[in-house]
């Protein structure tokens, strides 16, 4: 799944309280959902942070560690592939949530793994790969599950 990203839109929402591991392997952007228009009659008697809201927490951190660990501006990623995402529980409004991430720097693509997390509850996750200006687009069978597949089927 591929989608454009307005990064002004999403630190309005997110604001900007990010934290970096001092090894810089792990970026963390913190929020605590409360009053956003958004949660106004989604689910009402029983307000949920939709989806949608929880994976743009997890571009924009993955965002924040592109440009700490890179040095290069957020404008240089044209888009950001989703591989996998997974919510395991709802976040409610007022949980102190913590969207974690670890990039991956490898030669043909920047990827990476972000969670959103409550204390050390798991609440989602995803897989993404961020491309820049400079890359080519990828082919359906660039994930590394299908290379797994493909060459299974090769060596069979």
């Amino acid at each position: 799944m591929r989608a454009g990203f307005d990064m002004a839109r999403l630190r309005t929402v997110f604001g900007n309280g990010v934290s970096h591991a001092e090894d810089g392997r792990t970026t963390t952007l913190t929020h605590r959902f409360s009053e956003e228009p958004f949660l106004k009659g989604h689910f009402p008697d029983f307000p949920v942070v939709p989806g949608v809201i929880l994976l743009d927490g997890m571009i924009l951190a993955m965002l924040h560690a592109f440009t700490h660990r890179t040095e290069r501006s957020s404008a240089e990623v044209r888009s950001i592939a989703v591989e996998t995402v997974t919510f395991h529980r709802p976040v409610l409004p007022g949980m102190h949530l913590a969207f974690v991430t670890r990039l991956d720097l490898g030669d043909d693509r920047i990827s990476g793994k972000a969670s959103v997390m409550v204390g050390d509850v798991r609440h989602a996750r995803a897989s993404l790969f961020l491309l820049t200006q400079g890359d080519a687009a990828p082919r359906p069978a660039d994930t590394r599950r299908d290379r797994h597949d493909h060459d299974r089927h090769n060596h069979a």
